[in-house]
């Protein structure tokens, strides 16, 4: 009689990859994306209403509102990309637990190894595209919104310009009026009162305009008269022009004000400062972020056939809080050097990993985690549900 030993499940061509790719990865792909967008519309949904306020205090103009917000908005996006990806792996393995897929997987032989497989199919792409997003697309963002807020505020004092109402500028120095404005910046009635030391001068005439006049923006009286005196006084300077100009900018034109967010990836890495250094760290995390809790995700989200919707979102969440207050904690002690500039923050992602280690402990206990250390010796101690040498999705106790 010929016998012939039958192969293990998992040395055959996997026959639930096409499951797993649209199940694993498709879905969780999916659901990432979905969990951006909510996150996305609830945080950008405040700043939308804060740049409007801006807007409508004539702050910023209504042509460089959706520039603002597609800036924000993409730099959000970078910086949501680990949450989302932690959320969606939840959300997703957890709901395969309470419907019984993930014990009918591990029936089959399928394990801890083929499941990391296919998420990390996903993750380590994603990482790749978060680290080029944050090493180099989030400070040319950065840069380009300090741009165009320089740029709001050197016109800023343009947009001020109301008719029909006082106008503050130079923090009260100048209060300007004018009953109409054209749209090409022609005045009628026009009153300007400004402050000269210990005296004021008042400025009327029936007509004015604006000028620019070496980057510097004025207002310009025709034909008026200028009262100059003290208030309570008699003796008042009274003088007749044909132009009188007021500069009415806030500030001169300059160069934008660059903060560390907006300093290039590469100078930072060269750079000995705390600040600095803290700056980078800030950036690595989000690729190092969404392979961590890609990886944390997975024990973190089992859950018991038929539980309740929650599941070990509780716990998950908690592990979440501790991961992002560890990197604040590590970024805190490189900006005031507490700690080498070489240490930075990985001694986070050792100890995330560590209570990664813990909770798959505790999911599979220590008898099988102790097999798969040990190379698979003394096979009685492993569980009869898997046919592999992969952990079993599901509890095997």
């Amino acid at each position: 009689m010929v016998t012939r030993k039958l192969k293990r499940v998992s040395e055959h061509p996997l026959a639930f990859s096409g499951v797993l790719v649209r199940l694993v990865t498709a879905d969780i792909l999916k659901t990432f994306l979905a969990v951006l967008t909510v996150l996305l519309l609830i945080l950008m949904t405040k700043y939308f209403a804060q740049i409007l306020g801006k807007a409508f205090q004539g702050q910023i103009s209504n042509e460089t509102i959706m520039q603002l917000f597609g800036f924000k908005m993409v730099a959000m996006g970078i910086r949501l990309l680990p949450a989302s990806l932690f959320a969606a792996i939840l959300i997703m393995l957890g709901r395969m637990y309470r419907d019984s897929e993930m014990s009918a997987m591990g029936s089959a032989g399928v394990g801890y190894k083929v499941l990391y497989k296919y998420i990390l199919l996903l993750a380590i792409p994603l990482a790749v595209v978060g680290a080029g997003l944050a090493l180099e697309l989030k400070p040319w963002l950065a840069k380009e919104t300090a741009r165009v807020l320089q740029k709001e505020q050197e016109t800023a004092a343009m947009r001020l310009l109301v008719e029909g109402r006082f106008n503050e500028y130079k923090q009260g120095d100048i209060v300007f009026y004018a009953e109409e404005i054209s749209a090409d910046q022609k005045m009628r009635n026009v009153f300007i009162q400004k402050r000269e030391k210990n005296k004021v001068s008042v400025v009327v005439s029936r007509k004015g305009y604006t000028k620019i006049v070496d980057g510097v923006r004025f207002v310009v009286l025709v034909e008026g008269r200028r009262y100059l005196g003290k208030f309570g006084m008699a003796d008042y300077e009274i003088s007749e022009f044909d132009e009188y100009a007021v500069s009415i900018d806030e500030s001169r034109k300059g160069t934008p004000t660059m903060t560390r967010d907006a300093t290039p990836s590469l100078v930072l890495w060269d750079s000995d400062n705390g600040h600095d250094r803290a700056e980078l760290e800030k950036r690595l995390s989000i690729p190092f972020g969404i392979l961590l809790l890609a990886i944390l995700a997975v024990p973190l989200s089992y859950t018991v056939p038929k539980s309740g919707v929650y599941g070990n979102i509780v716990a998950a969440f908690l592990v979440f809080l501790l991961y992002k207050n560890l990197l604040s904690i590590s970024r805190n002690l490189l900006v005031n050097d507490s700690v080498p500039l070489y240490l930075g923050s990985w001694w986070v992602y050792v100890v995330m990993l560590g209570i990664g280690l813990g909770f798959t402990i505790r999911h599979l206990g220590v008898e099988w985690c102790l097999f798969v250390l040990t190379g698979g010796k003394g096979q009685d101690s492993a569980p009869l549900v898997s046919a592999s040498s992969d952990a079993p999705l599901h509890d095997p106790r």
